[in-house]
């Protein structure tokens, strides 16, 4: 659970891109909670979403009685 002045990030590892068995183009996707990875599920595969360079959207949903400061940026490496 995250409080108030935690930092929450999400990474997508473009670069890791890989082709599903289905045949669909998928990309790993990291949480992370102050800095510590948070395991969504078990399996390393599902925490992968189908990419589309047209339309991309990873997101991190909030309750009501939230609000939150989002820097969106683009990291280079």
């Amino acid at each position: 659970m995250a409080r108030r002045g935690d930092l929450i990030r999400c990474t997508v590892k473009f670069e890791e891109k890989f082709k599903h068995e289905s045949g669909q183009e998928k990309v790993p996707v990291c949480f992370t909670l102050n800095g510590e990875r948070i395991v969504i599920l078990e399996d390393e595969e599902d925490s992968s979403i189908v990419y589309s360079p047209s339309a991309f959207f990873p997101y991190i949903g909030l309750s009501d009685g939230c609000s939150v400061l989002a820097k969106v940026c683009e990291c280079i490496f």
